[in-house]
């Protein structure tokens, strides 16, 4: 047999197989127990798992839609109309009407997909910090004007925004003191109650004089 001979053989050889192993038994349910022990009770709850907010989807108005909003002049000056009422918006320049439009309704489609947002994490009753900043930045913005879409729908949902979040903050306040209390009284001795004794009576009396020397 020739080397190239043995080399072919030992590579087409099949590795021998790895003795079987004996796995390790599963533990029971005391032995698991044991390194998981239950909390004593009275002692503090751990803390629940933060909610998951699934994000919604994101806000889009066709440009017919916003066209009921606006009035856009060929020079790129675009116009929010709100009742009836006009309020420049800005410029667009060197754009057709429709780009200029589409720009300040993607101004407008931001905010309201931020608030849906803030909606979505009021719901699912996530931690309430920052949300009342947030709306207020939020309203702001809307406020300004300086966008094209439907904003009179927006100010109606940030005012429902904001009484969702007061609502939640108080109830994170009363959670919170409800918390408190539980700990205060867990780490609290208890102290047994003393016991009460019977009022003493006295000896009766004999009636016979006493001994005089």
């Amino acid at each position: 047999m020739t080397d190239s001979q043995k080399s072919d053989e030992t590579v087409s050889r099949p590795a021998p197989e790895a003795p079987d192993t004996q796995r390790p038994a599963a533990p029971s349910p005391a032995a698991f127990a044991a390194r998981h022990p239950a909390p004593a009770p009275g002692s503090p709850a751990q803390a629940a798992p933060k909610p998951v907010v699934a994000a919604p989807p994101v806000h889009s108005t066709s440009l017919e839609e916003a066209a009921r909003f606006a009035r856009v002049e060929e020079d790129g000056h675009v116009f929010l109309i709100v009742n009836g009422e006009e309020f420049p918006v800005g410029q667009y320049p060197d754009a057709s009407r429709d780009e200029a439009l589409a720009y300040f309704v993607r101004k407008y489609d931001d905010v309201a997909s931020q608030l849906a947002l803030l909606e979505a994490r009021v719901q699912a009753k996530a931690p309430t910090t920052d949300m009342l900043k947030t709306l207020k930045h939020l309203g702001e913005q809307v406020a300004e004007r300086k966008m094209v879409g439907d904003v009179l729908a927006l100010d109606a949902q940030i005012e429902t925004l904001r009484t969702s979040i007061k609502e939640a903050e108080a109830a994170e306040r009363a959670e919170a003191e409800a918390v408190k209390a539980r700990e205060l009284a867990a780490r609290k001795p208890s102290w047994p109650r003393p016991r009460r004794l019977p009022p003493r009576i006295p000896p009766p009396s004999s009636g016979r004089p006493a001994a005089t020397g």
